[in-house]
């Protein structure tokens, strides 16, 4: 990976005639009544449309880098680089999420705004990063004589952003392409936990300090596993709050303290890049729920190494189903969502207690249950109810086995077999496998398997 900025970003376009006159500005002058007149001759700071004429210049510039398309000029500039590489162009931490690796060295150019990207592999990599920089001269050349500096920033060059490596900084992200892992840098790190350690030591608040804690959290948790998990209890607050000043509630103030345990163990679960990229899932899943009782199943994709197709199900306790919320009980607070839920958590942790997943297990849950399907992706609910918890422990679990799951909305027609597994609590498991292995034949049979109880008694607890 390198990095190359641009120097002058902005004023390297320059403008036509009737660009620059729509453009000039009137400039009040105190010693002459006539005003002066400034009539920029390249794209100014400031202007709406900047940063979509910029853009245009360097996404060509990308392009033509993506492209392969030779330089029609050389370049300037000496930027030393290693002349090999230790890393194979095809790494074997790649083959867990890609089975059909690639034959041949890949080459990628990506810019944003002004900062070019290069990603490359050997023995490609030294014509490549030529390339690119033949480019940017071509592109962003100034005339001979132009007193501008020169196109690429030398100050970043100096710094060692523009020498592929395989440890490279980012967008504010420091990646490693060699272990496949993104992680957040040390002044990211200690930002959030002066700001966190602020909110600790206070009891009370308003709600413009507290969306620029949520903000913060946000636009950070790419690099920590499972942490968009942990927001329910910080949302809650500003629901539940109804004037500008509030005292932070006791939940959120234990989620404080979660997240600068979070904080305090990233090295401990760093964040895979492909756990962030779509590829793949290693199983295809499916739960449901009912009055009676949670079911579901998964199955093994082509990448996983356990090819056996599971079942499970449980029986609700009765208490629980007596709270449950339907038209003959419309005094419970316990919805059909929350069960959904609650199948989905009971689903997750199934598979991770009765197999042996590789690291970085990602799992793909169907379920026909719109709610839940967005809690799942967006992390966090609005209410401090069951769900804000099933979605902590499924957090816990996720990061203690380091690995991840992505939920998906299927229609309820297409959910036969969880759908039958959580209204199944009549028959035997005999009966039960006998009865899938007729509906839905699979080679080799469904295995039968139940639940671990250590995630029954915290669904339990939850709900």
């Amino acid at each position: 990976m390198a990095k190359i900025d641009l120097a002058d970003g902005y004023y390297r376009i320059p403008l036509s005639a009737h660009a620059a006159l729509t453009l000039a500005v009137v400039l009040p002058n105190d010693m002459d009544p006539e005003p002066l007149i400034g009539i920029p001759l390249s794209l100014p700071m400031g202007w709406r449309d900047s940063p979509t004429y910029f853009c245009a210049f360097t996404e060509t510039c990308a392009d033509l880098c993506n492209a392969m398309t030779p330089s029609p000029i050389s370049h300037p500039y000496d930027i030393p680089q290693p002349t090999h590489n230790t890393t194979s162009f095809a790494p074997s931490v790649i083959w867990p999420y890609n089975p059909w690796p690639p034959t041949h060295p890949l080459t990628h150019t990506d810019v944003y705004l002004d900062d070019f990207m290069l990603l490359t592999q050997p023995p490609s990599h030294l014509q490549a990063m030529d390339n690119l920089l033949g480019h940017l001269h071509s592109v962003f050349q100034d005339p001979a004589d132009s007193p501008r500096r020169i196109v690429i920033s030398q100050s970043k060059v100096q710094k060692g952003d523009a020498i592929l490596s395989t440890q490279k900084r980012l967008l504010g992200w420091d990646n490693d392409s060699e272990k496949m892992e993104i992680r957040l840098p040390p002044h990211g790190i200690d930002r959030l936990c002066d700001l966190l350690l602020t909110f600790t030591q206070g009891k009370h608040t308003t709600w413009k300090k507290w969306q620029k804690l949520l903000g913060e959290l946000r636009s950070m948790m790419l690099a920590i596993h499972k942490a968009q998990y942990f927001f329910t209890a910080l949302q809650y607050p500003l629901v539940a709050s109804h004037s500008r000043r509030f005292r932070i509630p006791a939940l959120a103030r234990q989620a404080l303290y979660n997240w600068t345990n979070l904080l305090h163990h990233l090295e401990l679960h760093p964040v895979p890049i492909a756990m962030i990229v779509p590829h793949t899932p290693h199983f295809f899943a499916a739960s449901d729920a009912s009055l009676h009782g949670l079911g579901g199943f998964w199955m093994p994709s082509n990448i996983s190494r356990d090819k056996q197709p599971y079942v499970w199900r449980h029986a609700l306790p009765a208490d629980i189903q007596h709270r449950f919320l339907s038209p003959d009980n419309p005094t419970g607070d316990i919805t059909i969502n929350d069960l959904e839920l609650a199948a989905a958590y009971l689903g997750h942790a199934t598979p991770l207690c009765n197999t042996r997943p590789l690291p970085h297990t990602s799992t793909c849950l169907a379920t026909d249950n719109m709610p839940m399907a967005a809690w799942l992706t967006k992390g966090s609910t609005s209410s401090a109810g069951p769900p804000a918890y099933l979605l902590r422990h499924l957090a816990h679990d996720c990061r203690s086995h380091n690995c991840s799951m992505t939920a998906v909305f299927t229609p309820s027609s297409t959910n036969n077999i969880a759908d039958f597994l959580s209204r199944s609590f009549s028959l035997s498991d005999h009966e039960l496998l006998e009865s899938l292995q007729r509906l839905t034949p699979t080679q080799p049979p469904w295995k039968l398997v139940t639940p671990p109880e250590p995630s029954i008694y915290l669904m339990n607890w939850a709900l």
